[in-house]
């Protein structure tokens, strides 16, 4: 930058008429030369001694910010000009790069950045960036309004709210600020806005047994690679990418079983959503004669895509699109009598929620599923109050009836009644053999099956 204006005693110090041009230079870690300058108006006759005191300070101020940006540019960290902006493109590019995130999530986290995020603070230094700035922020989304007008749910404020996390705490790293501004901050807003509520989430759907039952009886009308898809998924819990990218070397019928080690997104295919999810998938007899059965209608057809060796592909030879599921399933429930909106995910609920509801340990279900936490194992349940007394009759047997007097017993001394251990041990046999059971009437059933 050029100098301006005549020189004072102060070094860095000008003045050109009105003006005061003030000049630092700073040499960086890198070896390199800094400059920056600045111009303050209101420079009239001689200066007083306070007038340049007050200079001076702004000089070093001006220099030791200057000193404190060099060194932040040579170790990446962001500059006093960096805006929350200008680093968001950054940490989505950086995102991309080293696989961090899936293509979808990624193209995900760039609309809510667009959409959600910097339109309110895109423009604050991420350096300042605050608490009251990330509050703020949160106040100004919750009144936010889709095209038709109405609200954005909960479900989806709360993700961006993830992706707005994501991304500090990442600049954390990146940048080397000394705070996360969204550290201790909760994300909390009402379900109402001026009286008008918020839409809610449609909730996810699950099979029962005697629904899936009707449904597979209705894939026999469609076509045989849907049906095995259909039959595969349920029977498996597998997600709809590692489905879809699911290849035949990765098959073994001998063994009866099957392993995940890819999943696709839209023709893009890469490493399971998770390490936990590389895993060994169980077949069962009945989906391993689908699964031949399946080979060789491939076979005599000649399908599109046999020579790549995919076990489910589309018409013209690659991955499928979980959108090309919905109307066979739509179909099916219909046939079925099924009134639920079925997606292939809601296949996938349903196998975790069939293997939960009949006594699979919290491992195996994860091991088959494919889940990382057993968090995420309780999301996809969805407990019925059946369940509930089922598993309050298994564990407590009618000591309480005994104890306020609804029924009479004596109490065994290893605790609990005898009645109730005896109709305890009923109900495990009971679903143990499959039984449809309810907290009574189980020795009844028993004794007819024996007949």
């Amino acid at each position: 930058m050029p100098k301006r204006g005549t020189p004072t005693e102060i070094p860095g110090l000008s003045r050109d008429g009105t003006k005061w041009n003030l000049r630092v230079l700073v040499k960086g870690p890198d070896g390199r030369r800094y400059e920056r300058q600045k111009v303050i108006d209101g420079a009239t006759g001689k200066p007083t001694r306070r007038e340049l005191v007050a200079l001076e300070d702004e000089l070093e101020r001006m220099r030791a910010e200057l000193k404190r940006d060099a060194s932040a540019q040579v170790s990446g960290a962001p500059t006093h000009e960096e805006t929350v902006g200008d680093f968001a493109p950054r940490w989505i590019e950086h995102t991309a790069a080293t696989g961090k995130a899936r293509k979808h999530v990624v193209e995900k986290r760039e609309q809510h950045l667009r959409t959600y995020i910097l339109p309110f603070i895109g423009d604050v230094e991420l350096r300042a960036l605050r608490r009251s700035h990330v509050v703020n922020w949160m106040t100004s989304v919750a009144t936010m309004r889709q095209p038709g007008r109405k609200l954005y749910s909960r479900h989806t404020l709360i993700s961006v709210w993830a992706t707005l996390r994501a991304m500090l705490r990442r600049a954390v790293i990146m940048r080397d600020l000394e705070r996360d501004p969204t550290l201790g901050v909760k994300f909390d807003i009402g379900d109402h806005v001026g009286g008008e509520p918020r839409p809610d989430r449609r909730p996810k759907e699950t099979l029962t047994r005697e629904e899936l039952a009707r449904i597979l009886e209705a894939a026999k009308t469609e076509s045989p690679d849907v049906r095995a898809m259909i039959v595969v998924q349920v029977s498996t819990g597998m997600r709809f990418c590692e489905l879809s990218a699911l290849e035949w070397r990765d098959v073994n019928l001998d063994a009866a079983r099957l392993r995940i080690e890819r999943s696709q997104v839209e023709g893009q295919v890469g490493a399971p959503k998770t390490e936990v999810t590389r895993r060994d998938v169980y077949l069962s007899p009945a989906v391993v004669e689908a699964l031949k059965e399946h080979r060789r209608w491939q076979v005599e057809q000649q399908v599109a895509g046999l020579s790549k060796g995919l076990v489910f592909p589309s018409a013209v030879g690659g991955y499928r699109n979980p959108a090309l599921f919905r109307k066979p399933l739509a179909r099916c429930c219909k046939l079925a009598g099924v009134d639920k909106h079925i997606s292939s995910h809601c296949l996938r609920k349903t196998a975790n929620n069939l293997l939960r509801q009949h006594n699979s340990s919290d491992v195996v279900v994860r091991a088959m599923i494919g889940h990382a936490t057993s968090e995420m194992t309780r999301l996809y349940s969805n407990v019925g109050e059946d369940e509930k007394a089922r598993a309050h009759a298994a564990a407590f047997g009618d000591v309480f009836d005994i104890a306020v007097g609804l029924k009479g017993g004596a109490v065994g001394l290893n605790g609990g009644s005898e009645v109730g251990r005896d109709a305890a041990a009923e109900l495990s046999v009971g679903l143990a053999v499959g039984l449809k059971v309810s907290p009574t009437g189980i020795t009844a059933e028993l004794a007819e099956r024996k007949k």
